[in-house]
């Protein structure tokens, strides 16, 4: 097969055929290698943000005799929030299992992981790209290289916790082309692959669960040309079926099976409206990271739109429609982008919040993420790479051709004047340009994840005005505080942190997250009555905060007042079964108290949870030996 110049304008769809296997590899390797070298940095990184309740508070990780229990139990296993969604995730928690047991808690090996998962979903942006613009390798290449740089990747590549959008971009590229791959082949395997891949991605991710709809879209755009509408319509619901079978299952083993199911919505149906019109303002948001990702932030502050008279909301529907429209008027002439824009739109539907119970944190009424643009960045890549490619001058399109193709291709190139050459050169080098800023901007960004006083001084400089960055930024001041072996150094971030504590009281002052963040401030300066007072303050505008009720209850200990510190650590037993430091805790008070066969007991479920607990074995010791004195066995 030959091709000559007018083959470089879209080709009607057609069978598949191989590509060079050559040129494939070399642009899947450039991709790859691209993503590692721009993202390498973070090998340096350490634990953040929620890293610390995800990996570093979940005791069973490491624990594979109950790996049972860990794979069907909630994801946060720390969260005791009133509203949220209880999340199972089985395949995050078995990936971050086998790291555990691997890297024990060295960080390097969690973000070694999430470089090369991002690394290879690249690299299938490529494959994608490939069977949906007619083997064109310039396409792939800029596709897959804008994927692997995109700037609005790094929150989700750069922090450990942003693997259940890692795993799940991956498993739905891997789905996504094997159903191409089905479509057009029609070998069993393919289609194998892409339902299993597709429940790979609903353990990573309930968002994966708009797969069915991507699958409909396929065979609609397959047959454009073949079929009436109403025709194509029924055909690809038809071609739907097997994955929707596939999400029956999942949520019979999730709600019948394992039990893991939603708890009470966080917002209400009056606001469904509300909810609404926000989304379009949300949308418009979105679509700037893609389209222009440079104020880029760990929380981005949007208010809550109550009418259509947002100019927000009113841009976002706009651009909604108007890539509906351009979608489908493209179906036809190139299915591709058609393709890439359902991808886009519908990867983005579970960010609307109507799919799942709303939650959020501070004072953000929308949560909008960074994170939430992974698996929609897939078709936005796909569009993208389609538009640099035709923005690319002819010439670069004839020298990539063959045969006969390319010698007429020389002919006429020859033919151009030195200017005119020169100046296509640097045309051309636009597309490839801004695949080089994206990942400038991307190794800058990733720099700000490296720790969380990095990180959320980020934050604060972009919006000094938002209380949950502020808090965050107090916190991570505080914890290297704690670390900080210099003590004027020391006074000095204590003092830093007060002040950003104190701004974020200001802007949320029913935040108890602020109160008890304030507190471990005042205890670690040494004021225990003021750091009492917060904990209380914190424990009245949440009563189940466990972690206030240590820290209230070891001051307390600390002081003398053992009946309050009893009724402190008591609840944290109920409330943590499986922590053994409770356990502790309790047990130590009892100890003191006189209550040494109760306090002897709970160290022996405190060795049961963790064998190797230094605490718990020398608590034991003291309660035995004391018993056994008590009783004159010791005489």
């Amino acid at each position: 097969m030959t091709l000559d110049s007018a083959s470089l304008a879209p080709v009607p769809w057609g069978p598949w055929y191989p590509v060079s296997k050559r040129s494939t590899a070399i642009a899947a390797v450039g991709v790859f290698v691209t993503a590692v070298l721009v993202y390498a940095s973070t090998l340096g990184h350490g634990f953040v943000w929620d890293d610390q309740t995800i990996l570093l508070a979940h005791g069973d990780l490491g624990d594979w005799s109950r790996v049972a229990g860990t794979l069907t139990s909630n994801f946060f296993q720390e969260s005791q929030e009133q509203g949220t969604f209880d999340y199972w995730r089985p395949a995050v928690v078995l990936s971050h299992m086998i790291e555990m047991t691997a890297f024990g808690q060295a960080a390097w090996g969690f973000h070694l992981i999430n470089v090369l998962l991002h690394a290879t979903a690249s690299l299938l942006v490529v494959f994608l790209s490939l069977r949906w613009f007619n083997r064109n390798r310039v396409i792939g290449l800029l596709a897959g290289l804008l994927f692997a740089v995109h700037p609005a990747h790094v929150e989700v590549v750069a922090w450990v916790s942003g693997r259940s959008d890692v795993l799940l971009g991956l498993f739905l590229l891997l789905a996504l082309v094997s159903d191409g791959c089905w479509s057009l082949t029609r070998k069993t395997r393919w289609l194998v692959t892409s339902l299993a891949a597709f429940g790979l991605a609903l353990f990573s991710k309930e968002a994966a669960a708009v797969f069915p709809l991507l699958v409909v879209a396929r065979a609609f755009l397959d047959t454009a040309k073949k079929l009436p509408v109403a025709a194509r319509l029924l055909r690809a619901i038809r071609a739907g079926t097997p994955s929707l079978v596939v999400f029956g299952l999942y949520l019979w083993l999730r709600f019948a099976v394992v039990g893991v199911a939603p708890q009470t919505a966080g917002v209400a149906l009056s606001d469904r409206l509300s909810l609404f019109w926000t989304w379009w303002s949300a949308f418009w948001v979105y679509t700037r990271l893609l389209v222009w990702p440079t104020s880029l932030s760990i929380l981005h502050d949007l208010e809550t739109v109550t009418s259509p008279n947002s100019a927000a909301s009113i841009v976002g529907l706009t651009v909604f429609l108007a890539l509906l429209w351009w979608g489908w008027r493209q179906r036809t002439p190139e299915p591709g982008v058609s393709y890439g824009v359902v991808v886009w739109l519908v990867c983005l539907a579970p960010a609307s919040h109507f799919m799942l119970p709303l939650s959020s944190q501070g004072q953000a009424g929308f949560p909008v993420a960074e994170r939430f643009l992974y698996a929609p960045s897939i078709g936005f890549c796909l569009v993208a790479g389609w538009l640099m490619g035709c923005w690319l001058p002819g010439w670069i399109g004839w020298v990539s051709s063959s045969g006969s193709g390319r010698n007429r291709a020389n002919v006429e190139h020859r033919r151009l004047t030195y200017h005119t050459r020169v100046l296509y050169l640097l045309m051309g080098g636009i597309p490839f340009l801004v695949v080089l800023a994206g990942g400038l901007k991307s190794f800058s960004r990733s720099l700000d994840w490296k720790d969380e006083v990095s990180l959320f001084g980020a934050a604060v400089e972009l919006l000094p005005g938002n209380g949950t960055v502020q808090l965050n930024y107090a916190a991570a001041l505080g914890d290297l505080a704690e670390k900080e072996d210099d003590a004027v150094a020391r006074r000095g971030l204590i003092e830093q942190a007060r002040e950003h504590f104190l701004t974020a009281l200001g802007l949320i002052p029913n935040n108890y997250r602020v109160h008890f963040g304030l507190g471990n401030l005042y205890r670690l300066a040494g004021d225990d009555e003021r750091a009492k007072k917060c904990y209380q303050e914190s424990l009245r505008l949440n009563p189940d905060l466990y972690q206030a009720m240590v820290n209230l209850g070891t001051l307390l200990a600390q002081r003398g007042d053992l009946q309050s510190a009893l009724e402190m650590f008591e609840p944290v037993v109920r409330l943590r079964p499986r922590n053994a430091n409770a356990k502790v805790n309790l047990a130590h008070v009892l100890q003191m108290t006189g209550r040494r066969e109760e306090a002897a007991a709970l160290y022996k479920a405190a060795l049961q949870l963790e064998p190797d607990l230094e605490a718990a074995k020398k608590g034991l010791h003291r309660a035995e030996a004391t018993m056994k004195i008590t009783t004159g066995d010791g005489l």
